[in-house]
């Protein structure tokens, strides 16, 4: 695959235009050489299909029809960058491109391919990479190209695209720090995990209160690794987490479900040591967490969060949420694995 290029756009489109292609992108993709049927509402079947739907969303951009490509100026941390839609009907994929907006320096190369393939390691979809021909990192999702369901929908695409906007938001400062020389890339991960975890967990749930908001998608990027149990749970209880929570996960019954109109975000935290001492944020948490703090591995950050309707204080609630390498996991209610009786995925 040739890595994309980073040649000067002409006639951008102004920074709030392509602000808004990022964020409420509203269009889908599906793949065929041969001619395709009339799309779905709300589904896209081909290129030119996705050049329409971006004109009539008024959003402007550079066409590169023999290669299907559109390009459109996007801003990040004040520097003016460039996302890229990259149409593959023979591969039956789209491609998403977004660059960092930074070079990297060659004497620094190396540093941050080490700290990208580390990073790619801990994150549930890979996408981290570098443009060798120019020296500029830059972050991918490919969507999958199905036009026998009628194209892609729309929500998904944009969900896509916040995603993708979210990873770069997150990784773009510590890849700087190791492009400058100013982070060891085998520091990446563990930076990456401690700073203002509380903003973080924000940004990563408002993805739930989206208009169209996949929640079982959403709420299953947080599902744990195998080796994950071990790392939250002391040896006391991490075997029987592991066989309470895993099936759970793999029946669906844990989905982070806002009710409509509860488009606020409220997030806590406290460490483990925090809930054993009662202090901090502890007094947030459910009198639950009383009786499983003691097989808590000490050092982790926990997480409650809830979701409310605008200035009201009551909504629905959840807790559990930790960050483990820069990745986002939901451990829900743990007292109840205490009791197998009772599973962790129940609506709170």
């Amino acid at each position: 695959m040739k890595h994309p290029t980073t040649r000067s756009i002409r006639n951008a489109a102004p920074a709030r235009r392509a602000a808004a292609l990022l964020l409420t992108l509203t269009c889908a993709l599906a793949a065929g050489a041969q001619e395709t049927p009339a799309p779905a509402a709300g589904r896209i079947n081909s290129y030119e299909q996705l050049i329409d739907s971006l004109t009539r969303a008024d959003v402007r951009f550079e066409r590169d029809d023999p290669r299907n490509r559109l390009k459109v100026a996007t801003v990040i941390d004040g520097q003016q960058t460039w996302a890229e839609i990259i149409w593959k009907a023979d591969n039956g994929v789209c491609q998403i491109v977004q660059t960092l907006g930074f070079r990297v320096p060659p004497e620094h190369l190396a540093a941050v391919e080490s700290a990208t393939n580390r990073i790619n390691h801990v994150m549930s979809y890979p996408g981290f990479y570098i443009n060798h021909e120019q020296n500029v990192p830059y972050c991918q999702h490919v969507v999958i190209l199905r036009p026998e369901d009628g194209g892609l929908p729309e929500m998904v695409l944009q969900q896509v695209f916040r995603q993708l906007r979210r990873n770069v938001d997150l990784f773009r400062p510590a890849l700087l720090e190791v492009a400058s020389g100013k982070l060891p890339a085998d520091q990446i991960v563990a930076r990456l995990s401690t700073p203002d975890s509380v903003k973080q967990a924000e940004t990563l749930l408002q993805a739930f209160v989206a208009d169209g908001a996949d929640l079982a998608t959403l709420s299953r990027q947080l599902q744990p690794q195998a080796g994950d149990y071990a790392r939250v749970f002391k040896p006391t209880l991490a075997p029987q987490a592991a066989a309470v929570y895993g099936p759970a996960w793999e029946a669906g019954q844990i989905v982070v479900s806002p009710k409509p109109g509860q488009t606020t975000v409220r997030v806590w935290k406290a460490t483990s040591e925090e809930l054993i001492a009662g202090s901090g944020d502890a007094d947030q948490f459910p009198g639950g967490y009383r009786e499983v703090r003691p097989h808590l591995q000490p050092g982790i950050v926990w997480h409650r969060f809830k979701f409310t309707e605008p200035d009201k204080t009551l909504g629905m609630a959840y807790d559990g949420l930790v960050q483990l390498d820069g990745r986002w996991v939901l451990f829900p209610k743990p007292w109840r694995v205490l009791d197998r009786a009772q599973p962790p995925g129940d609506t709170p």
